[in-house]
């Protein structure tokens, strides 16, 4: 159950109920005693964090300024007025900005604190428990681009956080932010060891900690992941970013997908990226084994001009997540 932000008034033209009296109570000695504003609370909620069957009231302020001047507190009253708990946020790192529900089967009914979001609209996230009369921190949550959902979507009466974040990785190294990948990840409550356990999601949709080892890549596979690239990106001489992107992103890293990121259509005749034979292939690796690149030769004839010769190709393979991708392609004559 929410009240309202605004902090109650004893001269309110209308008698205030029993709640909104204590709430008013609560709030008066909050601010007079940290020396805060009515403005500075942002939130006051009625909820049962000890867990006793009987609500507190829970108000979080903010002085709204940055920097070392910042100041942030949670506190934590009976309906009685009584203060049970406050939770200084004094290091301008963290600005306690909003206040969520969550439970988990070990410490019952908790609370999710979302830090001030920055200037990309991302936010981490923490998690508090009341227990002795002090709030203790259950996890850190990495930060969120976009909304961050928290509920029981398997109802085994813990309650998960939903969350995206970047991928980050070698083969987004070149990808702007501006058209950043985004992976979901999920907080677990794992009721064995007593804390959360974060899973992050692939584009596929897959759990990365399930994912298959990857193995060194063999000439075969290499000429083969050429050549299954090189048929699906012609078969369509122009496409949509979208179709294309969706189409290659588990036979090209993103880094080459978006150097031909457009707001209309991709011309994939544009893209080089030629058939080659195993036999008249040669492939090595760096010296961490994630990175592969194979030589091929490919014979050539120009029509106009009569000459022929041998062509040099090169593509660059990465070893991902999803498994080997082509990274990036040249020739030389």
């Amino acid at each position: 159950m929410l009240c309202s932000l605004q902090v109650y008034s004893s001269s309110a033209s209308a008698a205030p109920t029993q709640l909104q009296t204590a709430v008013y109570k609560a709030q008066t000695d909050f601010l007079q005693k940290y020396k805060l504003k009515n403005t500075d609370i942002r939130q006051t909620m009625i909820y049962d964090l000890t867990n006793d069957g009987t609500s507190e009231i829970i108000i979080l302020a903010w002085n709204a300024r940055m920097g070392e001047d910042s100041r942030g507190y949670i506190g934590i009253y009976s309906k009685t007025g009584k203060l049970i708990a406050v939770q200084k946020y004094e290091n301008y790192e963290f600005i306690p900005f909003q206040l969520h529900q969550l439970k988990n089967k070990t410490h019952k009914n908790c609370l999710a604190l979302d830090n001030l979001p920055g200037g990309s609209g991302g936010s981490n996230m923490v998690i508090l428990a009341l227990r002795n009369n002090k709030l203790i921190t259950l996890a850190q949550i990495d930060s969120s681009e976009g909304t961050r959902v928290i509920k029981d979507s398997d109802k085994d009466g813990n309650d998960e956080i939903y969350g995206y974040e970047w991928y980050l990785a070698e083969e987004t190294r070149n990808v702007a932010h501006s058209v950043a990948i985004y992976d979901k990840y999920m907080y677990k409550w794992d009721s064995v060891n007593k804390k959360y356990l974060k899973y992050v999601y692939g584009q596929d949709g897959k759990r990365d900690d399930l994912r298959p080892h990857i193995g060194k890549l063999s000439l075969t596979e290499a000429v083969n992941l050429v050549n299954n690239a090189s048929k699906k990106i012609y078969k369509t001489p122009s496409i949509s970013f979208t179709s294309y992107k969706n189409n290659m992103q588990y036979l090209l890293t993103y880094n080459l997908i978006y150097e031909k990121y457009s707001e209309s259509l991709v011309d994939t005749n544009s893209i080089y990226l030629p058939e080659l034979e195993k036999n008249t292939s040669q492939l090595s690796f760096s010296s961490d084994g994630n990175k592969a690149t194979l030589h091929g030769k490919i014979k050539y004839e120009d029509y106009d001009t009569g000459e022929s010769g041998v062509m040099n190709t090169y593509i660059i393979f990465l070893k991902t997540k999803y498994g080997w991708k082509i990274d990036n392609t040249s020739y030389k004559i």
